[in-house]
């Protein structure tokens, strides 16, 4: 059952390098983690640089962020 779980979140980092940080946020919200920013702080050019490795969507998108200094 585990490993169930972990699986729908590795290909979430997977997928996830390359987008932009807007799309990226976009797939952590589908599942139920609830994000707000502002387009001021978090730019359309701003992509996910690296592969997000399994984890916790709060850690997922710490990942994503932290490249940028956003947090």
């Amino acid at each position: 059952m585990l490993a169930a779980v972990l699986l729908p979140l590795e290909s979430h980092g997977e997928r996830l390098k390359g987008r932009t940080i807007t799309d990226a946020i976009s797939v952590l919200e589908r599942d139920d983690l609830r994000i707000f920013y502002s387009t001021e702080l978090v730019k359309p050019w701003m992509r996910v640089t690296e592969h997000i490795e399994a984890g916790a969507p709060r850690q997922q998108l710490a990942a994503i962020l932290s490249p940028h200094d956003l947090q």
